[in-house]
């Protein structure tokens, strides 16, 4: 029973929220201003989710986040902290540039004749952040 409980609480620790690390990088360097050619795109909370595609309209890169946390944890695509921090650094939407899961392994338990086993891992989602400009007239 204690082994069940202790591989319990490893799993609750690797996929709790605070586990979840959101972090910006400042693009640095000549202005990188584009006009895209349509997509798919979501929304979350406000900010557009390009998943597939660019805007059909004129925008610059103002950076990139990378969004690690515990496979399960939720999906960075839709994550309050991913749409905060795109807004905190100006942005008006962000571009999927790379979502990949890495395992780590699997934890299992039980006692008499219950068992369980559950996959644990790392999700890294990398994403570009943009800032919508006025349409050139």
């Amino acid at each position: 029973m204690k082994r069940s409980l202790a591989a319990l609480l490893l799993i609750a620790s690797v996929a709790s929220p605070a586990a979840a690390k959101t972090v910006f990088y400042k693009y640095e360097g000549p202005a990188q201003t584009r006009t895209g050619e349509g997509g798919i795109k979501q929304v979350n909370r406000g900010v557009d989710v390009w998943v597939q595609g660019t805007p059909p309209k004129p925008f610059e890169i103002i950076g990139t986040i990378v969004d690690d946390r515990a496979t399960g944890d939720g999906n960075a695509l839709t994550s309050k902290k991913v749409a905060q921090t795109v807004k905190q650094a100006g942005g008006d939407a962000i571009l999927l540039n790379v979502q990949q899961s890495q395992p780590i392994g699997i934890a299992a338990g039980g006692t008499g004749a219950y068992a369980w086993a559950a996959p644990y891992g790392q999700d890294t989602t990398t994403l570009t952040v943009i800032r919508y400009l006025p349409a050139s007239r």
